[in-house]
């Protein structure tokens, strides 16, 4: 199932709802920052993975995808093909940006 939802309120709520094995989360939201989403999906669900999506990887995202395991750095633009790559199962999390 995916969902598209499109403020950092409406993201917060529907983490509340239920469980995400992967979200894809960009960095700059309406209103809750996507880096509050982040912090909050962190705490609540540490087992989901997280793309966290930018078109300018700052020094606080970067900082962030260090030191938390579950985060992952997707540079804009992506390309359909590179996001399905990032998402499957058995794809590794890794700290390089696409």
């Amino acid at each position: 199932t995916i969902d598209v939802l499109g403020t950092g309120r409406e993201a917060i709520d529907q983490l509340q709802k239920r469980h995400y094995d992967v979200a894809v989360i960009d960095w700059k939201l309406p209103g809750i920052t996507g880096r509050d989403v982040i912090l909050e999906l962190i705490s609540s669900s540490p087992g989901t993975r997280i793309l966290a999506t930018s078109g300018q990887i700052t020094h606080r995202l970067r900082h962030l995808a260090a030191s938390e395991s579950q985060v992952q750095i997707v540079a804009k633009p992506f390309s359909l093909r590179q996001l399905h790559h990032l998402i499957r199962p058995e794809s590794n999390l890794s700290k390089s940006a696409c």
